[in-house]
């Protein structure tokens, strides 16, 4: 059974003023109509769903760099979409550089994450995305942003989910990201992914080793290889896969997880938080 094509957008007329976006997703139709080919076909071609293609094509995903290879050479374009995709990216308020980030991300088979200051995006709610994310986006792009972030989430909810070990600072919990009922129930959705088989979480305490000048994630993929990332200001990050400063990433994060509280006592700390703020609720 294929899926049913997305419903097509407004129309759009190429002007001086026409954003990247736009111009993606007009030369993505006009492609497809001139071809005669639905984005089934599209989708099978490039590997990925139809769904996916639809929601380019009105604007409410936003490609990333294998998707507009996949075009380009399905379409026998050279690089046309390759290098129209970076722009629609800066366009939406991320970096350049941040879709092979979640390209990598989406290929992991295991995730290991240490956060010293919010929860990791995997696993925000999203009243909690937004409010992380308000402080420094501009507004006109904040709902774009918050957006991806979400999308990012599909990976956990796939057939072979990647396992997931997140490691965060007691400190970060403490963070007032959005008021108490946001906080309240980014705490509910921890405590229910913590019951997830490929899902751990595990809090450091204050007398823990934490590393507080940098986040990181540690992407370990199929074949064995293990692709380092760590964050930097207005979450412009970078990648690192040479084999010295991925070690070095790794070894920070066991010394870390080692002194981080059980996964037991993660859930019982998590539960305790959660039975202050909602007295706190209760009380005003």
């Amino acid at each position: 059974m294929t899926a049913p094509e997305h419903q097509p957008g407004p129309e759009i007329e190429l002007t001086a003023d026409t954003t990247a976006r736009e111009l993606f997703i007009y030369h993505l139709k006009r492609l497809r109509e001139e071809r005669k080919v639905s984005q089934n076909t599209v989708a099978n071609a490039i590997y990925v769903s139809a769904s996916l293609v639809g929601a380019i094509e009105v604007g409410t995903r936003t490609p990333s760099p294998a998707v507009a290879r996949g075009l380009d050479k399905f379409f026998e374009l050279g690089c046309f979409f390759t290098w129209l995709q970076p722009r629609v990216v800066e366009e939406v308020g991320l970096p350049a550089d941040f879709p092979v980030f979640i390209e990598v991300e989406g290929e992991a088979t295991i995730i290991s994450v240490y956060e010293n200051t919010v929860v990791m995006g995997l696993l925000q709610v999203e009243d909690y995305a937004r409010a992380v994310l308000e402080r420094a986006t501009p507004p006109d792009k904040l709902d774009d942003v918050v957006a991806t972030r979400l999308q990012r989430q599909e990976i956990l909810d796939g057939e072979n989910p990647p396992q997931v070990v997140f490691v965060v600072d007691e400190y970060a919990l403490h963070r007032r990201y959005g008021d108490r009922e946001t906080r309240i129930a980014q705490y509910e959705h921890l405590l229910k992914l913590m019951q997830r088989p490929n899902i751990a979480i595990y809090v450091v305490p204050d007398r823990g080793e934490v590393a507080p000048e940098v986040a990181f994630q540690l992407l370990k993929n199929s074949d064995g290889t293990v692709t380092g990332y760590y964050e930097g200001p207005r979450g412009r990050g970078r990648m690192l896969d040479e084999p010295r400063y991925v070690n070095e990433l790794q070894a920070l994060f066991e010394r870390i997880r080692a002194s981080a509280l059980s996964a037991a006592d993660s859930e019982l700390y998590l539960r305790g938080l959660l039975e202050t703020l909602k007295e706190e609720n209760e009380e005003h």
